[in-house]
């Protein structure tokens, strides 16, 4: 039993490096805004039925809030955040490698923005693919 969860562990481990070179091109957004701070992420899968699985949208979730919160300068500095997610963590550079070896794709954080100061913001997201963060006039 010990080494059929060993053997299970180290395939799972792998994956990541072998789906690294395959292609992201599916993308989807999110954005969280608390009053006068704001978040949008897009994270990119190969394919765009992947993405409607609850573990993408739930790690969007976490990127903006995290990020949002943490002010990372870019997103190699969000990537390094401490996060936790479906059992996998420490950082979310460690939760996106786990859900790779989940899923079976490869995914990538494309794009990451904060906003802050200036007013309260509002979001907009249309669908999955197009978002907006902005300043609401009074």
């Amino acid at each position: 039993m010990e080494r059929a969860e060993e053997s299970c562990v180290s395939s799972l481990a792998a994956r990541p490096g072998k789906a690294a070179s395959r292609i992201t091109a599916e993308g989807v957004v999110t954005s969280v805004v608390a009053g006068t701070t704001g978040a949008m992420v897009e994270v990119n899968c190969e394919t765009d039925f992947r993405l409607e699985e609850r573990v993408v949208p739930r790690l969007l979730q976490g990127l903006c809030a995290v990020g949002g919160r943490a002010r990372p300068a870019d997103v190699a500095a969000l990537s390094a955040l401490p996060y936790a997610q479906d059992g996998f963590g420490p950082t979310l550079e460690d939760v996106r490698k786990g859900l790779i070896g989940k899923i079976g794709e490869n995914m990538s954080i494309r794009r990451f923005e904060r906003y802050s100061g200036g007013g309260k913001l509002a979001s907009y997201l249309h669908g999955t693919r197009i978002g907006v963060v902005r300043r609401v006039r009074r």
